[in-house]
């Protein structure tokens, strides 16, 4: 695994690279599990497996994941790429209103993290993914401006 941004990495094995991520992602949603949004980490590997945490078990969710601690094992999985979000929120089969994407604590959906570009209300100051198309301009500068 190439880290995100390596300049080592062909188009092809960064597709595939996003494609595994993005499956990984899928088996640990289908186990109710969380996904983490996480800032790339600069090592020569990325680490995408995935992990169990425990989580306190509140009276009105116990289920067979429960543990006799009082504690509930979770699978949770960090992805790294902004391209394997894509390729979840593209895929027909993941459920973008289910709230598994993890960010600074908040859980949210996918719908919730993915926001279209001529959309004027969104969240400040949270993390979001802008998508659309775009109207892109430059500044002309004065010359008494810096």
């Amino acid at each position: 695994m190439h880290i995100v941004g390596c300049t080592e990495i062909s188009p092809s094995e960064a597709s595939e690279q996003y494609k595994k991520e993005a499956d990984g992602a899928k088996s640990t949603i289908n186990k109710n599990g969380l996904i983490k949004m996480t800032e790339s980490i600069n090592k020569s590997k990325a680490d995408i497996r995935a992990k169990t945490e425990d989580l306190p078990v509140t009276s009105n969710f116990i289920n067979s994941n429960s543990r006799p601690n009082g504690k509930k094992g979770t699978e949770s999985r960090q992805l790294y790429s902004i391209a394997s979000f894509v390729e979840l929120y593209e895929d027909n089969i993941v459920n973008n209103d289910s709230q598994f994407v993890v960010i600074s604590k908040s859980k949210i959906s996918l719908n919730e993290l993915f926001v279209k570009s001529q959309n004027f209300c969104f969240p400040y100051n949270e993390v979001r993914i802008f998508f659309g198309k775009a109207l892109i301009e430059t500044a002309s500068f004065g010359e008494n401006m810096l």
